[in-house]
């Protein structure tokens, strides 16, 4: 599962 935080990603659906 990826683990990215709402600041990894550019924009999209955060994962928790």
């Amino acid at each position: 599962r990826p683990s990215l935080h709402p600041m990894s990603v550019p924009r999209g659906p955060w994962y928790h």
